[in-house]
């Protein structure tokens, strides 16, 4: 490729956003869902759009154990690993913001899994479209980004020590941001 082309593909790629992550190697799997639980060393600001848009900026404190995590605000969000599973349900509520994630997943593989919520049991598929990755939202950068691909093309992507940073959904073939962190510090 000449020179010239080569620098106009890589300038177009980076003012994309698009990044592309280096991983250990293909086939990686995660064992647990524990390193995808949120900091509770940090403040977050998300954008979540669920029922109406709104920000909310909270801090995450541990629960009844070092595998939960629940926002200290009334707004917020709660994450705990049980079992074998990554939940992450709306403060104070039973609404799950994701089906729980059953783990060990592996990078390129589809999974089949199920969940019983609200007396009924939950199908759904999973593919692992990447483990190690980055992603950048913002003005921040994350490494150690997982992103998951559901049947339904819905997508969500978890960071390493903060959970889940970005969810998006299918709408007339485009893909809308459901939540999102903003920022954290």
């Amino acid at each position: 490729m000449k020179k010239g082309i080569k620098a106009m593909l890589v300038t177009a790629i980076g003012a994309s956003g698009l990044t592309f992550g280096m991983h250990a190697s293909a086939g990686e799997t995660i064992t647990n869902g524990v390193m995808f639980l949120p900091s509770t060393q940090k403040t977050y600001t998300t954008y979540d759009h669920y029922m109406k848009p709104m920000k909310n900026t909270f801090r995450y404190q541990y629960g009844d154990s070092k595998r939960e995590r629940i926002s200290n605000t009334t707004k917020g969000y709660t994450y705990y690993y049980a079992e074998d599973r990554l939940f992450m349900l709306e403060k104070n509520t039973h609404f799950y913001i994701f089906v729980p994630v059953k783990f060990p997943l592996t990078e390129g593989k589809t999974y089949s899994q199920s969940y019983p919520i609200e007396g009924q049991t939950v199908k759904w598929k999973v593919t692992v479209q990447d483990i190690g990755g980055m992603k950048k939202i913002g003005t921040k950068t994350y490494t150690n980004v997982m992103r998951l691909k559901f049947g339904n093309g819905d997508k969500l992507l978890f960071a390493k020590n903060h959970g889940l940073i970005q969810a998006l959904h299918l709408e007339n073939g485009k893909y809308v941001t459901d939540f999102k962190i903003v920022d954290y510090k």
